[in-house]
């Protein structure tokens, strides 16, 4: 019997050593590749709500197993990805630029970015400050926004609008932490309701490992749950532009009644005249 659990308790060791080393020579050869490093979302709260990632801070981006789409991503001084920081005491003309990921633009590099493009070509006679994090929507434009305006009275906007983000603008088809989205009420107004963000202990630690960055940034392990045998990748023709294609009567009233909260609050929350937004 005494050999028995000496057999069983030597050889449960000998998994556990076995898989804990494997975990450790992976953490440590991944740290010598290109994995996503995330950019690190900060809290975002009653108290700080507006969304923005840890400042001040250089990160590798990539996708996939293999490393597709390789880029080196800044967050500046104000927890945007933008190479340059941004000085609420420059006077020259400023074009303050709100999005999504299509502005974030974490896979291009950012002299090809349109926050990049224009202070090439505007040279010393302008400034664009850029305000984007993927999964954003309307209402989060304007919390951008105005922080611009209140931050660095900007001389112009423009904010970039795509299909989705009139669904996730409705608290009630989408609530992601850290976002600002609107509610229905009864009158037709809208209420603002934030899904506040704090990241947990457990998330913090796994922010400081190359292995579970790589497994949840690059090959997205969490999303093996929610696999849809459905799901056709590329030949898929439910999907255009990041939304149904064929979508119902009532939705397109929620989205519609969405764009024209945001339009009844872009004058104020920008500070500028309509002839100085670009939509």
């Amino acid at each position: 019997m005494r050999a028995k659990w000496k057999t069983f308790i030597f050889g449960t060791m000998t998994v556990l050593l076995t898989v804990f080393g494997t975990l450790i020579a992976a953490e440590l050869f991944l740290r010598f590749l290109p994995y996503s490093e995330g950019l690190r979302a900060q809290d975002v709260t009653s108290e700080q709500p507006v969304f923005r990632f840890a400042p001040n801070r250089t990160s590798t981006f990539s996708e996939d197993w293999n490393f597709n789409q390789l880029n080196r991503v800044r967050v500046n001084n104000d927890g945007f990805v933008n190479d340059a920081d941004y000085d609420p005491a420059q006077k020259t003309p400023l074009i303050a630029i709100i999005g999504d990921s299509y502005i974030e633009a974490l896979m291009v590099p950012f002299r090809e970015t349109i926050q990049g493009r224009l202070p090439a070509s505007l040279k010393d006679k302008g400034r664009a400050y850029s305000f984007a994090a993927s999964g954003a929507g309307l209402p989060q434009y304007l919390v951008w926004a105005r922080h611009a305006r209140d931050a660095y009275r900007p001389d112009v906007f423009l904010i970039n609008i795509i299909p989705n983000d009139f669904a996730e603008s409705l608290h009630s088809r989408e609530h992601s932490p850290g976002f600002w989205r609107f509610d229905r009420n009864a009158d037709g107004t809208a209420a603002w309701k934030l899904t506040e963000y704090r990241p947990s202990l457990t998330r913090r630690m796994m922010r400081q490992s190359a292995l579970a960055m790589y497994l949840t940034q690059n090959v997205k392990a969490q999303t093996v749950l929610r696999f849809n045998i459905q799901n056709l990748g590329r030949d898929d023709r439910r999907w255009v532009g990041n939304v149904e294609a064929v979508t119902a009567d009532e939705q397109m009233t929620d989205f519609h009644w969405a764009s024209d909260r945001f339009l009844e609050f872009v004058p104020s929350y920008t500070g500028v005249s309509t002839d100085r937004m670009i939509l």
